[in-house]
Parts: structure tokens; sequence; C-alpha cells
């Protein structure tokens, strides 16, 4: 995370892409640099996470399409949350352990969710649904979850 903060200090836009052992394709669009932050939440609302609606690969593990035109469609079929108003304004977080995007539950404290998933790697659970960080990547960018968050109206499980 180190070398990423340093690349990207004076990037005030970014786009960030990750593909799952599964073929799932998400991210997210951040409007303030990445940065080591402890564990205080930053950025702005001018954000959002993504997904593409269609896995990479097909069933059987191939990643090749047949045509162009199969490739295009499963490639631009991309569904998009923005930040929600109604939310909470839990954008990024990170810090030289962890990369946090969007986080929290509508109801309970953000921070209790956050102290929870450092220590456990899980967050607080009601009995209906699970929610903590849209996406959140450990310090070798290797190793992710994706659960519902009240910062992009509870977008975002695939990982």
């Amino acid at each position: 995370l180190d070398t990423m903060f340093s690349a990207l200090r004076h990037s005030q836009r970014t786009i960030l892409a990750i593909e799952t052992s599964e073929g799932d394709v998400l991210g997210s669009f951040t409007s303030t640099p990445w940065r080591n932050n402890g564990n205080n939440f930053y950025g702005s609302c001018e954000a959002f996470v993504w997904m593409l609606r269609k896995q990479r690969k097909h069933s059987d593990g191939d990643v090749n399409c047949a045509s162009l035109d199969e490739y295009i469609l499963r490639e631009s079929s991309l569904e998009v949350f923005p930040w929600d108003h109604k939310g909470n304004r839990n954008v990024q977080l990170s810090n030289t352990k962890r990369l946090y995007v969007g986080g929290g539950h509508p109801e309970d404290e953000v921070m209790d969710n956050v102290e929870q998933f450092r220590k456990s790697g899980t967050v607080n659970a009601t009995a209906k649904e699970h929610w903590g960080m849209s996406i959140a990547l450990d310090k070798d960018l290797l190793h992710g979850t994706s659960t519902k968050c009240a910062t992009f109206g509870g977008a975002c499980a695939l990982i």
C-alpha cells in the first residue's frame, strides 16, 4: 500500500478495478487522493462503487468469448452505486494494513464495525443482513471482502 500511496499521491481522481478469482469484477471511483490516514475515514462524496453484471469467466472457467459482440456485451454491463446522501460520509479509509471503500451499517456506529473488522476480519451483522465495507482489501491487495454498506446505499456484496 505504501507504494500505491506514493504513486497516487497527486492523483485527484482514481478508479480502482478488482477481478476476483471467480471472475467477478468490481471497483470504485474516488475523487480524493489515497493516503495513509490511520483509522479515519476521509474522501469526497463524489464517489461510487461499481461492478460488472456478468462474470468474466464462463461456468467452465474459460475467459474467452466466442465473438467480439459477446465480449462487448459482457464487459459493458456495468452497475453503478453512487454515494447515498441518506447513508454516511465513510468513503475512503486507508493505512499501511488495509484499504476500504465505503463502510457502515445504517443504524450502527461505523467505528464499531471498523474496529471489529480490524480484530476479527468480520463485521457486525443483524439477524437479517450483513453490513460492512463495500470494498475491503488487505495490505497485499490480494485478499479482500465486499459487503453491503450505508455509504453507497447497501451496494456490493461480491467477494
